[in-house]
């Protein structure tokens, strides 16, 4: 498991400053590219793109602290869990989209 620690304000500033412009605009182009190949996931399961699009995340795997094989998390913590075992990556996000899909409905979300 890779170690993890929080930067402080400087390294954030040390680093973003380190960033040269046209990288910045090349990393901005990749991160909102809208080829329809990249498009077909947020069609498929937009309550997912929507809320990771949106502030909240979604982990995959299993680590120390939970069995289950996704999470639904948002800045309060965790919203849903997925079983421990999915046969597809398709059936994983289905779950997550079916769980995003009732936590809007009920008005979790």
């Amino acid at each position: 498991m890779p170690k993890v620690r929080k930067l402080s304000a400087e390294e954030v500033q040390r680093i973003e400053s380190s960033i040269q412009p046209d990288q910045e605009a090349a990393e901005a182009e990749a991160s909102h590219d809208t080829s329809s190949e990249h498009r077909i996931l947020e069609q498929a399961y937009p309550h997912v793109a929507d809320w990771v699009y949106g502030g909240g995340w979604i982990e995959l795997g299993q680590n120390e602290y939970s069995r289950s094989f996704i999470r639904i998390l948002d800045i309060g913590g965790m919203l849903w869990e997925g079983t421990t075992r999915y046969h597809t990556l398709d059936a994983l996000l289905r779950d997550a989209e079916a769980a995003l899909t009732r936590l809007e409905e009920s008005g979790d979300i």
